[in-house]
């Protein structure tokens, strides 16, 4: 499971990081683009400029002396800040250069255009620029330069620096990121096994109080099994007794066989057949069962439900519900009242069983639904831990309130499907 998360993980890392190094190649590109086109303008308005200072140069169309001329090709390459700037045939012949005699290899620090000395045209002398500086009489000329590519060099490596950063950190992030969810995955399965061996480790502390409550409850009838089996086969009670004898001995056992019964259904989960429950049928029926139990403790049952339903095993709710109004009827005072009804809301059905009684002491409350923990002389404790094992079978929720100004009410939540 783990590595399968940690490989889907790594493969979402590695896109994230490719589609942002992709990115930002993507904006380098559009930045160099707009750096070249910057430079390209640059370097014509450069070539304009200095065409209309050389072309004064000449007179009428005519070359200027070539002292002259190289004169204003030096300081119009000094003013401007040129590599190089030449003029030439369209042959190629170089008729006047300032600079570097060699034209450079990257052709994107040169311009050139092509190249006519402007003024008035006078009458009478003076050599045309061809017939006095070609050789080859080609009268086309070029006017061409070359700018400093430090500057451009510069801009296109801030690009490419601010694209490996900026690429970097997204990676770095990226990686932070899947590190930090990895490891709270990690922390969470943790958690998630440690709870697991926590409720292992509660569970087995349970079964060994239960086996302990087992044991003790066990011990007692059979040493009453025992006493009474031992008298008879020594003869020691006599025939009119014998009788009573078994019948005792019937009821140790029968005492024995329930507390095992009890133990098993604690001791691992119910099969449920789950059926359509209507509250309010169920809660006739236990009210009749139990009228010879709330006559004795002179004690009322008053029941209130509308016509909710929901599903639950019927055999299993009736015993949780039954050992709830048990605890009630031996809690309350002769002419105590005990109230059975229903809560309703839009997500969930609630079972309360109250009782007007002295409420379970705070001392107790915290470990109610354990097994054997009973404020009640006699009472073995196993009731609400039953009725607890039960709720949760369910998916239920089963939990304690104090009624006020006195008694208890006990709830038994049940979500809506």
């Amino acid at each position: 499971m783990h590595l399968r998360t940690g490989s889907l993980l790594l493969s979402i890392a590695l896109a994230a990081i490719g589609a942002a190094g992709a990115w930002q190649y993507v904006e380098m590109r559009a930045h160099q683009r707009e750096h070249l086109a910057q430079h390209e303008r640059h370097g014509r308005a450069l070539l304009d400029a200095a065409d209309g200072v050389v072309a004064r140069e000449g007179r009428g169309g005519r070359l200027a002396p070539l002292a002259e001329l190289q004169v204003a090709l030096d300081e119009t390459r000094a003013s401007f800040g040129l590599e190089w700037l030449s003029i030439r045939t369209g042959s190629g012949e170089v008729i006047a250069a300032s600079g570097a005699r060699t034209e450079p290899h990257d052709a994107r620090l040169q311009f050139e255009k092509r190249f006519e000395p402007r003024g008035p045209r006078p009458l009478g002398r003076g050599p045309r620029w061809a017939n006095n500086a070609s050789s080859t009489g080609d009268p086309e000329l070029i006017l061409a330069l070359a700018v400093p590519g430090a500057e451009l060099e510069a801009r296109l490596a801030d690009d490419r620096e601010r694209a490996v950063i900026t690429s970097t950190a997204f990676a770095t992030a990226i990686l932070l990121l899947v590190g930090v969810f990895w490891l709270r995955l990690r922390a969470l399965d943790l958690r998630v096994a440690l709870a697991a061996s926590n409720a292992k480790l509660a569970g087995l502390e349970t079964l060994r109080r239960l086996g302990a409550g087992l044991a003790h409850e066990t011990r007692n009838p059979l040493g009453v099994v025992r006493g009474f089996a031992e008298r008879i086969a020594r003869g020691q009670i006599p025939p009119a007794e014998l009788e009573t004898s078994a019948r005792a001995i019937l009821e140790e056992t029968d005492r024995t066989v329930a507390r095992l019964e009890e133990f098993m259904l604690l001791s691992r989960p119910a099969e449920l057949r789950r059926t359509r429950i209507v509250p309010k049928e169920l809660f006739a029926e236990l009210a009749t069962l139990l009228r010879p139990d709330l006559m004795n403790a002179g004690a009322s049952l008053q029941l209130s439900c509308g016509d909710e339903a929901f599903e639950a095993d019927r055999d299993q709710l009736r015993r949780l519900l039954m050992n709830l109004l048990l605890n009630a009827i031996q809690a309350v005072d002769r002419g105590g009242r005990i109230e059975l009804g229903c809560e309703s809301t839009p997500s969930r059905i609630s079972v309360v069983v109250a009782d007007d009684g002295p409420g379970v002491p705070a001392a107790l409350r915290e470990t109610l639904f354990e097994p054997y923990v009973s404020g009640r002389p006699g009472g073995t404790g196993l009731g609400l831990s039953i009725a607890l094992r039960i709720a949760t079978d369910h998916g239920f929720t089963l939990r304690h309130e104090p009624r006020l100004p006195r008694g208890t009410r006990m709830i038994l939540e049940i979500p809506r499907r």
